[in-house]
C-alpha cells in the first residue's frame, strides 16, 4: 500500500514498478522541470519544444491536490523516458511534462478556477486542456485526442477561457482514482 501511496504510476496491476532501490530512486528523481509563468509562452513556442505535445501542469506547492498530482506526473515522465511501449503510444510525438505555479495572471489570462489544471501545448499553441489525469486509461485518452488535434492543426482560439463547467478534478480525487496509475 505505501508503494501505491508514494508511487501511484506503479500502482498493483498497472504495469512493473521499479523492483530494485536504485530504479525506485530513478522514478522519484524524475523530476519536473519548473517554468516560471512569465516564460510559458517562450517555453512552449522554443524549437526545443517542435515536435513535442508539451504538458503544462499549473500547480500550487502549497494546495493538497497539486502535491498528490505530482507525484503522478513524475511517474508519467519516467514511463515515457524508460518504457518503448508507453512512448511508442504517442508516435510521432514526444510529451514534455512542465510544472508551472499559478499566478493571478496565469489564472486570469485561461480563467483557472480550480488547480491542477494540465494545459497541453504543441508549436506553442493551445492544442487541449485536461484536470483529469488521474488513471493511466485516462492519460492515455487525453494523449491520444491531443495527438489527434496536433496531426490536424486543430487549435483552441487564442483567446480560450475555461467555464466554471470544466474544473472536474476534485471528483477524481475525491474518488481516490489517482493511486490506479
Amino acid at each position: 500500500a505505501e508503494t501505491v501511496a508514494v508511487m501511484p504510476f506503479f500502482a498493483a496491476g498497472q504495469g512493473q514498478g521499479p523492483s530494485s532501490r536504485g530504479l525506485r530512486s530513478a522514478y522519484l528523481n524524475a523530476t519536473l522541470r519548473s517554468v516560471r509563468a512569465t516564460d510559458l509562452d517562450g517555453y512552449v513556442s522554443s524549437s526545443d519544444n517542435a515536435g513535442n505535445l508539451t504538458i503544462v501542469c499549473c500547480v500550487a506547492d502549497w494546495q493538497q491536490v497539486c502535491r498528490k498530482l505530482l507525484p503522478a506526473l513524475q511517474g508519467i515522465k519516467y514511463r515515457l523516458t524508460n518504457d518503448p511501449e508507453f512512448k511508442a503510444l504517442f508516435h510521432p510525438y514526444r510529451i514534455d511534462i512542465v510544472k508551472v505555479d499559478v499566478t493571478d495572471s496565469l489564472m486570469k489570462r485561461y480563467n483557472i478556477l480550480m488547480i491542477p489544471m494540465c494545459l497541453v501545448f504543441f508549436q506553442g499553441k493551445l492544442l487541449h486542456w485536461s484536470n483529469d489525469l488521474g488513471s493511466k486509461d485516462t492519460f492515455v485518452a487525453e494523449m491520444t485526442q491531443a495527438s489527434t488535434l496536433a496531426a490536424k492543426q486543430v487549435f483552441l482560439p487564442t483567446n480560450f477561457k475555461f467555464s466554471p463547467a470544466d474544473n472536474s478534478l476534485f471528483k477524481t480525487f475525491s474518488k481516490g482514482s489517482l493511486s490506479s496509475f
